[in-house]
């Protein structure tokens, strides 16, 4: 099954009601218009590799309904900020990374029709940062992931924890401040990093100095 995007009267390509399993697809890399928008509604790809090629979704496009469950991509599947998004969920081992990044100087797209989760990332064990949205809005493993909020750069003393510039705490929040977007979904490091110890001994730190993880 090749994954083609279909025209019809109101000027919008898309693609709904279909499920691509086991497919090798070229590439992934889709861009809207404001003149020529994308659908993609009730899609899922099911164990699907993207080769040459890799697996982009930018500006210009709503994402609703649409499953990945074990996309062999390469490096990630990357989702630009700027889509509209309902009900995004990966699943799985694969891609090895999950990213939501907003282009510079892009307004994120919000949700503001209903307060479905956007995306769901519960049982995807792959590296993941998602910009622009966090608490309530990601479906998430509390072991794995965490929301983490650009105001909390001022509200303790990091000099005085001992939580220093380079940390993954400091590096996170960095991202999310420097864009604008104020918030942020991130995955812990692995239990096999050397970070990982030091990484939970100091949200330990930033708990009992007052921060709310949820």
């Amino acid at each position: 099954m090749l994954f083609e995007l279909e025209t019809e009267g109101d000027g919008i390509k898309r693609v709904s009601h279909k499920t691509f399993e086991k497919v090798t697809l070229p590439d992934l890399m889709l861009q809207g218009t404001p003149s020529s928008p994308i659908r993609i509604q009730d899609v899922q790809f099911l164990h699907c590799r993207i080769s040459p090629g890799t697996a982009w979704l930018g500006g210009q496009i709503e994402l609703e309904d649409v499953l990945f469950e074990n996309l062999d991509c390469g490096d990630a599947l990357r989702i630009n900020s700027e889509c509209h998004c309902r009900r995004i969920t990966i699943v799985g081992k694969l891609p090895k990374a999950f990213w939501v990044r907003p282009d510079d100087g892009v307004t994120l797209a919000r949700n503001t029709t209903d307060d479905s989760i956007v995306f769901d990332i519960s049982t995807y064990t792959g590296e993941v940062e998602i910009i622009g949205y966090a608490g309530p809005e990601v479906k998430k493993d509390a072991e794995r992931h965490v929301s983490l909020y650009s105001h909390w750069k001022d509200e303790v003393n990091w000099q005085e924890l001992g939580i220093g510039g380079l940390s993954f705490w400091r590096l996170a929040l960095q991202k999310i401040t420097s864009g604008g977007t104020g918030r942020g979904v991130f995955s812990l490091p692995t239990t096999k990093s050397k970070n990982y110890q030091k990484t939970l001994e100091q949200r330990a730190r930033l708990e009992e100095a007052g921060l709310s993880f949820d």
